[in-house]
């Protein structure tokens, strides 16, 4: 019985270490998440600082 287990299980495991169907696709998808991320970080950063030029802007002309 333990045999039939141990057989069971090489061959099971076997499949999923052996296995390049889909890697490329999982691939890309990791590497779209982690651009998109960059995206949201990155211009969370921008529209600070575009507010702020925008403020500064109101403020001038409104000061003059």
């Amino acid at each position: 019985m333990y045999n039939k287990c141990k057989i069971f299980l090489r061959r099971f495991m076997g499949r999923f270490v052996d296995a390049q169907t889909g890697a490329t696709a999982i691939e890309y998808g990791l590497l779209i998440a982690i651009l998109g991320a960059g995206l949201i970080v990155g211009t969370d950063g921008i529209a600070v600082v575009i507010t702020d030029m925008w403020d500064g802007i109101n403020g001038n002309v409104t000061g003059s």
